[in-house]
């Protein structure tokens, strides 16, 4: 996947971190907002889940809070598999 730019790499490395990303898609005063698990998430755009998610990066699931309805977004496997080739061919 040579196709991938440097922003798409360092959202990777922060899920890679263990990022989970949440989205709300309940109507309501926090649709479309994301809530990042850890601080550095917060550069995270919707847009960008979209490039990630279109290239199989990341994954979502539902997952509801206090009856309210999110997607949570995490790593995939090849979104691992892709970082760790990326990591080994930087340290080279």
């Amino acid at each position: 996947m040579n196709h991938l730019t440097n922003n798409n790499y360092r959202h990777l490395r922060i899920f890679n971190d263990g990022l989970l990303l949440d989205l709300c898609i309940e109507p309501g005063n926090y649709f479309g907002k994301l809530f990042p698990s850890l601080p550095l998430g917060s550069i995270i755009k919707i847009g960008n889940i979209r490039d990630l998610k279109a290239k199989g990066l990341i994954k979502s699931e539902t997952v509801f809070y206090y009856e309210l309805e999110y997607k949570r977004y995490t790593i995939s496997d090849l979104g691992k598999t892709l970082f760790e080739e990326y990591k080994n061919d930087c340290s080279k």
